[in-house]
Formats: structure tokens, sequence, C-alpha cells
């Protein structure tokens, strides 16, 4: 299952060429939306919002907040639980929705989700059996060669 935005979308058909799975295309693993912000640097965005007091809750103009994003991924787990149980699915999406999303299955804050480490294009395994999770791998980069390691620069 996938993102349905161009870049992850990318990354998820590089995958499935070595693979005979069906590509699926979902909105909700879609990345945080920056409304008014959207194309511009994100850099420079996140900067601005660790500034201010209430940032996970910050909904940029036509926009998401952190909150929003949890929610989203929060639904996804719920569709993910109901539709495919007892199956072994890849999922790819975007930094920011992962965090989110290993927070609604750690089942801590947003707060505390946003610092979850995530190197890009990391791999993170895990096992849901009804309510409850074992996660197998986070963060793991073993796959890539160090020299292709990137940590995200806009982790807040």
């Amino acid at each position: 299952i996938s993102t349905d935005l161009k870049r992850g979308l990318e990354t998820t058909k590089t995958i499935i060429d070595h693979h005979s799975v069906p590509l699926v295309c979902d909105p909700l693993l879609r990345e945080r939306h920056f409304g008014v912000f959207q194309g511009t640097n994100r850099t420079c965005f996140y900067n601005h919002e660790r500034s201010l007091v209430d940032r996970y809750n910050n909904r940029p103009e036509d926009g998401e907040s952190f909150q929003d994003l949890y929610n989203r991924a929060r639904q996804f787990i719920e569709q993910l639980k109901l539709n495919y149980q007892n199956k072994r699915i890849l999922v790819v999406s975007h930094g920011d929705w992962i965090r989110m999303c290993l927070g609604v299955l750690k089942n801590i804050p947003v707060s505390k989700a946003a610092q979850i480490r995530q190197t890009n294009a990391c791999i993170n395994e895990v096992q849901i059996d009804g309510d409850s999770c074992e996660f197998i791998k986070l963060n793991s980069v073993d796959h890539l060669p160090t020299v292709a390691l990137s940590n995200n620069k806009t982790d807040l």
C-alpha cells in the first residue's frame, strides 16, 4: 500500500518491480499537507513551527497539523486491521506520516511520536494482532550502503 504522492509512489514502484505484488495507493498515506506553505522550504517552516507553544496543533491555512496527521494515521491503522488481517503487507509513505503511524501503534501522544527517529529509506517491521503489536524492526538501515544514509533534517 503506497502513498499516491510522486516521490513515495516512485519508491514503491522500484520496490515492487522486484516482487509480484499488486500496487494499491491510498491517500491516507500522504505526507502532512502544509497548506499555504506547500512547496516552500520545509526546514524554514519547521524552524518557525518549533518556536510555537502548541506546535503539534499548529494548522497552517488550508493545511494539516501534526495532530491531524496522527488522526489520519490512526484511521489508516483501523482500516488495515479490518481489511488486511493475517496478511503481510508493505506500506510506503513519508517520514512524518510514518512517525505518526508508529506513534499510534505505540499508543503515545503526538509530541512523542514526532520525536521518533526515522532515517530516509529505513525499514520498520511491525506485526499487528488485534489491538496489540510487536515491533520487529524500527529504523533499520541494514539494507542501505553507509554512504547513502541521510537523516531527515526537519526532525522535530
